[in-house]
Order: C-alpha cells, then structure tokens, then sequence
C-alpha cells in the first residue's frame, strides 16, 4: 500500500479559479459558480501609487470549500500551531494591464460566501504564506453577515388586492409566473 501523495507546498493551480471582468470605475457585483457575491463598490480600488483605477480589470478567483479542495492544493488549517475548522477559504487577485490592483485604505470588498450550515463565531482570517511553503492563518476578524439569499420564487410583492382583482378578471389558480406577468 503506498500513502496517497500530498503536496509539499501551497498550489492553488491544483483547482480551478474563475476570472472576471469587470469596470473599476462603477459599482460591480460578481457572482461566482458557486453562488458567492462579490460586491466592489466604486472608488474600492487603486493602483500601487494609490490612484483610483478607472476602466476595466480583472478578478482572479479561487474557492475552496471542501476538504478534497484543501488536501489538493496543499492548504493547512492551522493558526500559529493551532487547528481551526474551516467554512471555506478564497484567493483573489485583481489586475490591470497585468500590474497588481489593491483596496483603497478605508475601503472594502464584501464577500457573501454561502454556507450549507451557519456557524457562530467564526472569524475571517488572512493567509500569510511561510517560507516553507505552508499558510498560517492570521489576524482574525469576526465575519459580519450583510446579505442572506432568499429564493426569488418565494417573495411577494403585489400591492394589496392584486391577487384577488387577477381572479376577479378571469384568472382561475394563476400561477406564479401568471401573476409576475400581470404584475409587470
């Protein structure tokens, strides 16, 4: 029997990442294939000189929320030697013209990551790459829930009385789609 091979050092290529494009001068909201928001305000981002980035750019995302993720590329879960349970992990990097973009100081990016279960009192922490290739993650922040995703289907926003006028007209069990229509 021969034990499986690990990596020896951090490889995010292990996986795949997700590029976006994007205008740095506006407001943007990315969605990711698994379901994360990225929201990037305008004014969030400037170059290494500190100058607000206008025009278009590019994010480099790569997500991990699986341990078959985290054993590929290398990743460790450990704080100063200390274990920590994980919700997920994420790299990113935005680029313009090839040359490094960063936030603005006073600045920030929100992220809602989606969870199959809530845990309290997880805390957001920085990876800080060693020389021996590993991750020890620091500087933890409480995370703060800004958005909650709400499936679509499930609001209902038509004024009082609507439904029943749309029956009195005619409508016998209009479904969802029917009334949306209507509505709009």
């Amino acid at each position: 029997i021969t034990e499986p091979e690990t990596p020896s050092e951090v490889d995010l290529t292990r996986i795949d990442s997700e590029t976006f494009s994007f205008v740095g001068n506006q407001d943007n909201i990315l969605e990711t294939k698994n379901g994360a928001l990225i929201s990037i305000p305008e004014g969030t981002l400037v170059d290494e000189d500190g100058h607000t980035v206008e025009g278009e750019m590019t994010m480099t995302l790569t997500e991990i929320y699986d341990a078959i993720d985290i054993l590929k590329t290398g990743l460790s879960t450990e704080s100063n030697g200390k274990p920590l349970e994980t919700g997920g992990m994420f790299e990113f990097k935005v680029e313009q013209d090839g040359k490094p973009i960063k936030v603005k100081d006073g600045k920030k990016i929100v992220f809602d990551i989606p969870m199959k279960e809530q845990r309290w009192n997880m805390s957001l922490f920085e990876g800080e790459y060693m020389e021996d290739g590993s991750v020890n993650w620091v500087n933890p922040k409480p995370i703060k829930n800004y958005l909650t995703k709400v499936d679509i289907e499930s609001l209902n926003f038509y004024p009082e009385g609507f439904e029943q006028k749309v029956l009195e007209l005619g409508f016998e069990n209009p479904s969802k789609k029917t009334l949306d229509s209507l509505f709009y």
